[in-house]
């Protein structure tokens, strides 16, 4: 096996602690073909045959070198030869003039989750090192990138592709170069990516930075987990897609822990990706606690005051598409099973039948018009289970993404199937 016994077990510590000794289904690896996720694919492939099971690599070739094709031919052979299955991934369309790292890291990122998920896998292994982890502070420290601190375990950055998909590092607390050095004495060859030794690119610069100053170089940030938030019991999150929380226990925790769980809410509500600027949410609080007028919004979320009862709802002004529609997805808020398309109840209301009405008037008025509806064949606009008795179960995706932002979520078996 191609990397040392002490990164191995570290690394292999990881994935036991992490992943589902029961589960069946494979472990997926992001591979690129790199040397550090060739030797995170060698790790795995030896903890799936002592667990009996089985590995898929997954490449995403983005499609921007001369070279991508022969970088993914690449990697499908080193994936063979480990005993690992392979799906090789391509980033189509129309590539942006401009942001076009940020487009490129989202868009491998949702390819990667769609595949995972589709093989029924809910963790993704990444080979993050403990350099990725200095190059990223390196990086925010010179205002080059938002990059934050890596973790060893947590949700797939990109929303709706990445619902119930995880990201595991078990390679954080290991360097490159020990990496690369095992690697070579087990006559391992890997793809060398130019963007790595190209100065134009701010990872490439940081990279540069921390070997010219290694003499005197920090020491590499350690990897933190996601501390579970004490305020994730604090938010009651319902069937209706809809959260409540009592404004004075929001109120009584410290800023920085109810900004950011206050954010994941607004998020979770909204079905959108992008999660609301910090400043903005603590500006927001801030009026709802000095005054019950309202109701006010945030990124897609409404926001009412009731007492000492906030109430969170989607945003039905707000026109912008919260995310990409998927398949079996509404508002990227709710899954529909069977797959079938639905529509907001706005403007739908006085459709629906007798039966749905009376339901839906006993809700609060900030839910009803977000509640999704569905025509069925004889042409009535119907309210899906549980809420109302259409032949369609609508489940709201709200609290899973919440718990998950906040860390309430530490190994494969507590993942919820989306």
């Amino acid at each position: 096996m191609a990397a040392s016994p002490s990164s191995s077990s570290e690394a292999e510590a990881e994935l036991s602690r992490r992943l589902d000794p029961t589960s069946a289904h494979p472990i997926a690896v992001a591979f690129s073909g790199g040397s550090d996720s060739l030797a995170l694919l060698h790790i795995a492939a030896a903890f799936g045959k002592k667990t009996g099971r089985p590995i898929l690599a997954l490449t995403v070739n983005h499609g921007l070198h001369p070279q991508s094709e022969a970088w993914s031919d690449a990697a499908r052979t080193a994936a063979l030869a480990v005993g690992a299955q392979w799906r090789g991934l391509v980033w189509q369309g129309d590539k942006p003039k401009t942001g076009l790292a940020a487009a490129a890291r989202r868009a491998r990122h949702a390819l990667l989750a769609e595949a995972a998920r589709s093989e029924g896998c809910k963790v993704l292994l990444i080979g993050h090192t403990a350099d990725d982890q200095a190059e990223n502070t390196w990086m925010r420290q010179n205002k080059l990138a938002p990059f934050g601190d890596l973790t060893s375990w947590s949700p797939s950055p990109v929303w709706p592709e990445g619902r119930g998909v995880f990201l595991c590092r078990p390679l954080l607390s290991l360097r490159r170069a020990a990496l690369r050095e095992t690697l070579l004495a087990q006559g391992q060859t890997w793809v060398e990516d130019p963007a790595n030794t190209d100065l134009a690119r701010p990872r490439a610069r940081a990279r540069r930075a921390l070997d010219l100053a290694k003499p005197t170089a920090p020491a590499v940030p350690e990897s933190r987990d996601l501390a579970p938030s004490p305020l994730i019991d604090a938010f009651q999150f319902s069937a209706f897609g809809a959260a409540s929380v009592p404004l004075q226990v929001l109120l009584a925790a410290p800023e920085a822990l109810r900004t950011k769980a206050f954010a994941a809410a607004l998020v979770s509500i909204s079905g959108r990706e992008a999660i609301p600027d910090g400043a903005r949410v603590r500006n927001l609080v801030a009026a709802l606690s000095e005054s019950p007028a309202g109701p006010r919004t945030l990124g897609g979320t409404k926001v009412s005051r009731s007492g000492d009862t906030l109430l969170l709802t989607r945003d039905m002004n707000d026109r912008r598409a919260p995310c990409p529609e998927l398949a079996g997805l509404f508002e990227a808020r709710f899954s529909l099973s069977p797959e079938v398309t639905a529509c907001a109840a706005q403007g739908r209301l006085a459709a629906l039948t007798p039966a749905d009405r009376q339901r839906i008037k006993a809700l609060n008025a900030p839910i009803r018009p977000t509640l999704p509806v569905v025509l069925s064949e004889d042409g009535v606009w119907r309210l899906p289970q549980p809420f109302g008795e259409a032949d369609i179960m609508a489940t709201s995706l709200a609290q899973a993404r919440f718990r998950a932002a906040l860390g309430a979520v530490v190994t494969e078996r507590d993942i919820e199937s989306p």
